[in-house]
């Protein structure tokens, strides 16, 4: 199996650090967020897109420190800062995987031979044993309040898009898919 790995540059790491510091807004569309701290500090989230190998195109979470002009987004939403206001803000960084696997039985649709391969992302360590190429790749981000308030974003299905969740209990419910948390439920 060829493996590859397009994770988080040094560069995104330390601008995302910045949202540690409290948050004054939030502007967000469906390819953007801009999230500006009470320091001045303006960082930019975006989905960022490679083709490792001719047949796998991969994204991964972009943050880049930008100057207020660059972040001002086009018909974007203003969200509630809520608790992350307050700073001393966690952020933590999450892997996913994305790999290709033989569609063994899938008919060409043009009529062509050749084997058909199907991609696949998930978490890190999901993919399947038939899995042919698989790449690493920074797929969402969790930034929790000390309250317990907090903000996941993360890939979207459709191509470079974001989604941004707020809802304590799906993010609750991701952390422990990821196994960042143990799980209270006893089912």
């Amino acid at each position: 199996m060829r493996e590859y790995s397009y994770q988080a540059t040094e560069a995104s790491i330390e601008a995302l650090r910045r949202l540690q510091a409290p948050w004054v807004s939030i502007a967000a569309t469906e390819h953007e967020i801009a999230v500006t701290t009470a320091e001045g500090a303006v960082v930019l989230i975006s989905a960022e897109r490679a083709e490792v190998e001719d047949t796998l195109d991969v994204m991964r979470l972009r943050a880049d420190l930008v100057t207020p002009d660059d972040a001002a987004l086009a018909d974007a939403a203003e969200l509630p800062v809520e608790d992350l206001g307050k700073g001393r803000n966690d952020v933590v960084l999450f892997t996913g995987e994305t790999w290709m696997e033989d569609g063994a039985g899938l008919v060409p649709a043009n009529g062509s031979t050749a084997p058909q391969m199907m991609q696949f992302s998930g978490k890190a360590g999901q993919r399947s044993p038939a899995a042919t190429m698989v790449c690493t790749t920074t797929d969402s981000l969790v930034v929790a309040a000390s309250t317990g308030e907090g903000m996941l974003i993360r890939l979207g299905v459709r191509p470079l898009s974001l989604v941004i969740v707020r809802s304590r209990i799906d993010i609750a419910r991701f952390l422990v898919q990821r196994g960042y948390a143990a799980s209270d439920d006893p089912r």
